[in-house]
């Protein structure tokens, strides 16, 4: 009998097994993420029958029992909640910005997660402001572009905002490369454009040609990275229309802590009732998590991995491996079936959508 979500909610530990397969069962797969059928039916053979997988890509898909899983006997992490990062220690430690250019951009454009999360705001944004035409969207938090460009690339204007200089650059880059009749001029955001970028602080006050300008804002994956996320909150809550709605992304459970939190220079995770009451200026309509159970079972199996072997995440060897090759290409199915599970909240990242009040 396949276990029910609350027995696998709580036994989601000993996933050693599932990581060593994907290392030692990696397949070679082609630039677009295909993934050999024989290699799927391999990595089952050879000792995680319990995975779900598709038997065609093109649409079905198997569901065999998930094997039992003891429960760990000590925590997976010391550190998170328990340790909170301070401030300098989440900078230090968001050491992916400090990769080579080509490495920064993979480590965002081929993480299953970040790629699903992408997919997930952009249904958000067509269902809230179905006529881009019409719709203004600021993307808090910009990062490289990643949410920004998909949303540019689907007729959005975009303005983007980010702390950064160098991811501000790097989207820059990006924008001029992949989207057409891009404005990326440090003026005032270009509506006849599709995006514009801009170095600025969302924990600061919002500039007074913003006030009231948008409406849609994301802020996907920011709050998590900061001491008062009331401040990001309030920000996003300024640039909004009366009505307008807010996006938001954030990592889930402080239970859920792990070595790669530590690599992303996460200051906490969050709770739905924590986002609830960061978001007392809007009118909660969803709120829901991805990530459950698949997403979380291999967070948890390379977390106990790394710590078994007393290492540390480091992109430029993973993002090379042939264990990330599986994940990336395995992972995307997963994830969809997470999706489905999301009501659930037991994910690893909360999506929430509220509309100023």
């Amino acid at each position: 009998m396949p276990l029910s979500a609350h027995d696998l909610d709580h036994r989601l530990a000993d996933a050693d097994r599932l990581a060593a397969c994907f290392a030692e069962r990696a397949a070679v797969h082609d630039r677009d993420g295909s993934f050999p059928h024989e290699s799927i039916a391999d990595l089952q053979a050879s000792g995680w029958p319990g995975l779900v997988v598709p038997v065609d890509f093109g649409g079905a898909w198997r569901c065999n029992a998930m094997p039992r899983i003891r429960r760990a006997s000590r925590p997976i992490h010391t550190g998170g909640p328990q340790s909170r990062p301070t401030p300098h220690t989440a900078r230090r430690a968001m050491q992916i910005y400090d990769a080579d250019t080509s490495d920064l951009l993979r480590s965002q454009y081929r993480d299953p997660l970040l790629r699903h999360l992408t997919r997930t705001i952009v249904a958000l944004v067509r269902r809230f402001g179905p006529d881009p035409a019409r719709v203004r969207v600021i993307d808090i938090g910009c990062g490289v572009g990643r949410t920004s460009l998909a949303l540019a690339r689907g007729g959005y204007p975009v303005v983007g905002v980010d702390p950064s200089e160098r991811a501000v650059e790097v989207a820059r880059s990006e924008a001029q490369a992949t989207v057409p009749e891009v404005k990326t001029e440090d003026a005032e955001p270009q509506w006849t454009g599709r995006t514009a970028f801009h170095v600025g602080d969302a924990s600061a006050d919002a500039p007074v040609d913003w006030q009231g300008a948008f409406d849609i804002a994301v802020c996907s994956e920011v709050i998590e990275h900061v001491e008062v996320p009331e401040r990001v909150i309030g920000y996003a809550r300024s640039v909004l229309r009366p009505g307008g709605i807010l996006i938001l992304t954030t990592p889930h459970d402080r239970a859920q802590w792990t070595i790669m939190d530590d690599y992303a220079g996460h200051v906490t995770r969050f709770t739905p009732g924590e986002i609830e009451a960061l978001l007392a200026g809007f009118d909660v309509l969803e709120l829901a998590t991805e990530g459950f159970p698949f997403q979380r079972l291999a967070m948890r199996a390379y977390d106990r991995l790394l710590a078994r072997r007393g290492g540390q995440h480091a992109f430029d060897r993973f993002g090379n491996s042939p264990a990330y090759h599986v994940y990336t290409a395995l992972m995307p199915y997963l994830l969809n079936i997470d999706h489905h599970l999301r009501g659930l909240k037991r994910g690893t990242t909360i999506v929430a959508v509220g509309q100023r009040r």
